[in-house]
């Protein structure tokens, strides 16, 4: 295998550029993720067959690791490698969104780690680290809400999987979150909300049935917040952090695909809530 770091141990902390290797065989790879210290590894020279054999090769060894994203017309699997870091970032954050829901009296599917593959004509695929829908309708492909996390890897490299999900599924999903951590000094934490909206040239009162094949829908920044530890402040305690630009908010219409009824409400989580779940990712080992 041909690795463009060392490959005793990989690591792209501190840079944010991900460790590239060209896949030999599954075994290889596996030795590999072992040795990266990130959380994400870039895999070159991977075929739709080649995507088989390791899907069937992971499965088969019940390894935990995510293929993140598949782009087959470059060749390209992006593995998601779920340190605890990784994983406080984006179950917190889901776990408090779940709770709000529940405690409006309602159900939530969580999709976790599920793949997705593209439904018009293409062969990418994708597994987001927490995801969601309602139950209904039954006959739902993609869920409605993303979340992505990421440590070594880039903001720039998250918003690039963030447009997948809304276009890849021809706009089902409706908001999708990133959340960083920015590198090396760990102090300080990052939340995008993003949600789609109509391009300039198809505003107005043109209908998305009416525009045909292009919805017109474009992705948007719609909401950033910053969380950040003090210097020197106990990484454990939520009083450590200060919250910049309020709560999250998300749209309870764009969740459930529906208006609230009586009782019901958007999603907030407060600026104690995201001090809170900053504490707790402050406990995860890297």
């Amino acid at each position: 295998m041909s690795v463009d770091t060392d490959p005793t141990t990989i690591s792209s902390i501190g840079s944010e550029k991900p460790p590239v290797v060209r896949f030999q065989t599954a075994q290889l790879l596996a030795q590999t993720i072992d040795a990266t210290e990130g959380d994400v590894l870039y895999v070159q020279d991977v075929s739709p067959q080649v995507y088989d054999i390791l899907d069937k090769y992971r499965e088969s060894k019940h390894r935990k690791y995510r293929f993140k994203r598949f782009y087959p017309e470059q060749s390209l699997l992006i593995i998601t490698i779920p340190t605890e870091h990784h994983e406080y970032m984006h179950r917190e954050l889901d776990f408090e969104i779940r709770w709000i829901i529940r405690e409006m009296g309602l159900n939530w599917l969580g999709g976790g780690g599920a793949t997705y593959k593209q439904r018009h004509g293409g062969t990418s695929s994708g597994e987001g680290d927490s995801t969601g829908r309602p139950f209904e309708p039954e006959d739902r492909d993609w869920p409605t809400l993303v979340i992505e996390a990421g440590y070594s890897q880039s903001l720039e490299a998250l918003r690039r999987e963030m447009k997948w999900w809304f276009s890849e599924s021809n706009h089902q999903v409706k908001i999708v979150l990133l959340v960083k951590m920015h590198l090396p000094s760990r102090r300080e934490i990052t939340i995008e909300k993003w949600r789609e909206r109509l391009s300039g040239r198809h505003s107005g009162t043109m209908t998305l049935r009416a525009i045909g094949g292009d919805s017109g829908l474009r992705p948007y920044l719609h909401q950033t917040i910053n969380i950040a530890r003090a210097p020197d402040a106990n990484p454990t305690l939520p009083e450590s952090y200060r919250v910049t630009r309020g709560a999250l908010r998300l749209e309870f219409a764009d969740l459930f695909d529906r208006p609230p009824r009586e009782g019901e409400g958007d999603i907030i989580i407060s600026v104690e809530g995201l001090r809170r779940i900053a504490a707790i990712i402050g406990r995860a080992r890297p």
